[in-house]
């Protein structure tokens, strides 16, 4: 997305010349559209996936001082 706008910016006076000003556009509205749903779906997974790893790893700690606990109880 960067990438394309520095290029569109810096040749804009070609854009300008052929008129392709619409086909600029879609192309910047198509990348922003694909970023955009790259983003959402990054944070749908990571939403999903992150408590789940948490989950785990508060388990597993809990279940490592109950094991000691009971171990030197004995």
């Amino acid at each position: 997305l960067n990438g394309y706008t520095t290029e569109a910016v810096m040749g804009m006076r070609v854009i300008q010349l052929f008129g392709q000003e619409g086909k600029a556009r879609a192309k910047f509205a198509k990348l922003t559209d694909d970023y955009l749903r790259a983003n959402l779906r990054t944070i749908f997974w990571f939403a999903l996936f992150y408590p789940l790893v948490e989950f785990v790893l508060y388990a597993m700690e809990g279940t490592v001082i109950w094991r000691a606990a009971h171990a030197i109880s004995l």
